[in-house]
Order: structure tokens, then C-alpha cells, then sequence
């Protein structure tokens, strides 16, 4: 038996990611909520419009 499979470009998807040269996020902030029971505790909320995701890199001094 031989089975063969043929895949096809859907539609809307290409190549074309010349978009993400242009691609940018408006209005970004962040909130930080800091304790006040001396535990440390930071809470960073990232906000802004156009972004799904955010990373956060922590740099001690």
C-alpha cells in the first residue's frame, strides 16, 4: 500500500511577513504593586493595546 499526501497553501497564509517591520504595540504601561509587609512581593502588570504576550527579564544589581 502507498499512500500520498498533497498539502496546499491555505487561504490567507503566504510568505509575505513584510508586516512585522511596521508591526508595533501603542499605548504601553505597566502597573507595579508593590507590598508594603516588607515580604518583597512585586506584582508587574503589563497594559497596552496590539500585544497578546509580554516578557518580563529580571536583572539583579
Amino acid at each position: 500500500m502507498i499512500f500520498l499526501i498533497q498539502c496546499t497553501e491555505q487561504d490567507g497564509i503566504d510568505t509575505d511577513t513584510s508586516f512585522v517591520n511596521t508591526a508595533s504595540s501603542g499605548n504601553f504601561s505597566k502597573i507595579f504593586d508593590i507590598s508594603n509587609d516588607n515580604s518583597g512581593d512585586v506584582k508587574i502588570t503589563p497594559l497596552g493595546d496590539g500585544f497578546s504576550t509580554a516578557t518580563i527579564n529580571f536583572e539583579m544589581r
